[in-house]
């Protein structure tokens, strides 16, 4: 039995799923420490708990608070190298450029600063080519005084500069409201008597145990719409476009084609991450949006608020979607779809046109069906709304991207699996055949996931390539890169 759980501000909604059917669920508001997620889990009995041998959650707290313009402020360090622009678009909080830099192929053109002063706790650094030699990137945070830092390198090595930079900014940013609420869970499952593994949903529908992923948090900004998007797909007949609400904001996922989701990074808040993530368009309602707020652009500013809303809508003029049933409020209920409509209809012209929409949440069910009748769409509600997202939980799997890098020049060997580096000297003076760094990789991978107890789905060479070292005209050694991606299904039963 899997137990899946949405953690959002103030909400929490738990589910208890076998056999791709929900047994039971519960859901508790105004949710702020672990005994408050715990009094969720105890409402489950404790034969259905002792049952549970798998935990899958969906954090859309790390969304909101980014939204919300709540999170820590970040430095970013850039070393953008000899001859490259300075970054002037901001990327953090403070950004500052040394001198410095690495070449394409990892060399040093010049040593960074000793000394290196942030305005912020948190900070990141990030060089021009840095994961071709991390080295660099760590000597430099070696001279930073702040208490948290994030490395470029440990990103990706196939984003661009920038956009690896931002996505550090993110996971930096992230990190002390991440292991506050992994902290809380744990707790939590542990004093409900589970023993299972736990596991986050990650932006892309994708599953990662909740322990790899301290270093790069910004993976899970968009779980709760995939869970819920993957979750409704497999509730309906026809392919549509699920719209799902969240405290501040509503997304809309484009149709899946054959089955998956189209793809990009995340955009939706302060932060940006270049991290896989499901397609959405955003619309800035959300269940915890002031009606004010909603429908004060769309009126006559010389009429009153309370003229435009009927009498007993609402007790006051900060009540939200979530304080108050909509479908009696026609006018609030007016200005929603309307706003809804806009960006469906956006969407429609964009791609391929749109003639189903699929509610991902209660709060969109109550207006779905008007929705879709506003343009000639077809609307509908999928069985258990509330717990649509349990529905992702049958068919997720687990993934592990490892990038490979072999210098044969420096003599070293560096791993970066979803942001941790393992790197050591080896002696690579004889020429390295390709087959055999593509089944070390392979190798690696597996491992990687039988160290999580995983069992094995698939292990894919992505990408291979090689470049030549030269200095001073002379060949000096080889840069050997590989990109691998393995899958696994967890299985049952596994404590």
């Amino acid at each position: 039995m899997i137990l899946y759980l949405e953690i959002e501000f103030g909400r929490v909604v738990g589910a208890l799923i076998e056999n791709d059917e929900v047994t039971d669920y519960a859901t508790l508001s105004d949710i702020n420490t672990a005994d408050d997620l715990a009094e969720v889990l105890s409402q489950f009995s404790a034969n259905d708990r002792s049952d549970v041998d798998q935990v899958q959650a969906a954090i859309g707290k790390l969304a909101t608070q980014d939204q919300r313009g709540e999170l820590p402020s970040c430095t970013a360090i850039l070393a953008p190298g000899y001859g490259l622009p300075v970054e002037t678009e901001t990327i953090a909080n403070h950004t500052k450029s040394i001198d410095g830099g690495l070449t394409p192929q990892g060399q040093v053109t010049q040593p960074p600063p000793t000394e290196i002063n942030t305005d912020t706790e948190n900070a990141v650094v990030s060089a021009k080519f840095g994961h071709k030699n991390p080295d660099y990137e760590m000597d430099i945070g070696a001279e930073i005084a702040a208490s948290s830092i994030r490395f470029g390198h440990k990103v990706s090595g196939e984003m661009g500069f920038r956009e690896r930079t931002k996505t550090a900014v993110a996971n930096v940013r992230l990190s002390q409201l991440y292991h506050s609420i992994k902290d809380q869970l744990k707790q939590a499952v542990s004093s409900a008597d589970i023993e299972a593994p736990l596991y986050a949903i990650r932006s892309d529908g994708t599953l990662a145990n909740l322990d790899t992923i301290d270093e790069t948090p910004a993976m899970l900004l968009s779980g709760v719409v995939a869970a819920r998007a993957f979750g409704a797909n497999s509730r309906v007949e026809r392919d549509g476009a699920v719209l799902t609400m969240t405290p501040d904001t509503t997304y809309i996922v484009p149709p899946f084609i054959q089955g998956i989701p189209l793809e990009q990074g995340y955009f939706a808040g302060d932060l940006r991450s270049g991290y896989t993530s499901i397609q959405t368009v955003s619309v800035p309602i959300g269940y915890d949006t002031p009606v004010s707020q909603l429908i004060s652009a769309n009126i006559d500013s010389s009429k009153d608020l309370q003229s435009v809303l009927r009498p007993g809508d609402f007790n006051d003029e900060d009540s939200t979607l979530a304080s108050g049933q909509i479908d009696n409020k026609e006018k609030v209920r007016t200005e929603l779809i309307a706003e809804l409509r806009s960006s469906v209809k956006e969407l429609s012209q964009s791609a391929s046109t749109v003639d189903t929409l699929i509610a991902g949440d209660p709060y969109i069910a109550s207006v779905i069906n008007e929705l879709a009748d506003s343009f000639g769409a077809h609307g509908i509600v999928p069985d258990t709304v509330t717990t649509v997202g349990a529905f992702s939980c049958s068919n997720s799997e687990i993934q592990i991207t490892v990038r490979l890098q072999i210098d044969t020049a420096r003599n070293i060997i560096s791993v970066n699996t979803n942001g941790e580096i393992y790197s050591e000297q080896m002696d690579l003076s004889k020429k390295l055949n390709r087959l055999d760094v593509e089944d070390f990789v392979k190798e690696y991978v597996t491992n990687s996931l039988q160290k999580h107890q995983q069992p094995i789905a698939s292990v894919d060479i992505i990408e291979s390539r090689v470049v030549t070292l030269v200095e001073d005209d002379t060949q000096i050694g080889e840069l050997h890169t590989i990109i691998a991606e393995g899958t696994a299904k967890p299985e049952t039963g596994m404590k």
